[in-house]
């Protein structure tokens, strides 16, 4: 494993770790979709929660959370429609982003993005 893959599986680690104290169920990690990968599928009460994570060193180039747009955000949607379908699940769901700053030790849960 390299080292951004391993930073990447750090960052979803504490990911997973923060939400579950939050309540959240962790179903699935890492699932891929013909539109891109989903870092974590979690349940929180009756609702499907598709996360993104992003880890970053610091936050000179701006704060982690805010790279997920546009194209990112749009292949979010597709995936999480995706698994839905692939499912058969008929219930709630959104698209959750969790931005790590690793120097600054701050983590940012930003809920239903899309």
């Amino acid at each position: 494993m390299g080292l951004t893959q391993e930073r990447g599986k750090r960052g979803e680690d504490l990911a997973a770790d923060f939400l579950r104290a939050k309540g959240y169920t962790i179903v699935a990690r890492n699932v891929r979709s013909p539109f891109g990968e989903i870092d974590l599928v979690c349940k929180e009460q009756d609702s499907l929660v598709f996360v993104e994570v992003r880890y970053r060193a610091s936050s000179a180039f701006g704060r982690p959370e805010e790279t997920v747009v546009g194209h990112k955000l749009l292949r979010m949607q597709r995936s999480a429609e995706w698994y839905v379908t692939h499912k058969n699940y008929a219930g709630d769901y959104r698209i959750d982003v969790i931005g790590i700053t690793r120097t600054q030790g701050q983590m940012t849960h930003l809920r239903n993005v899309s």
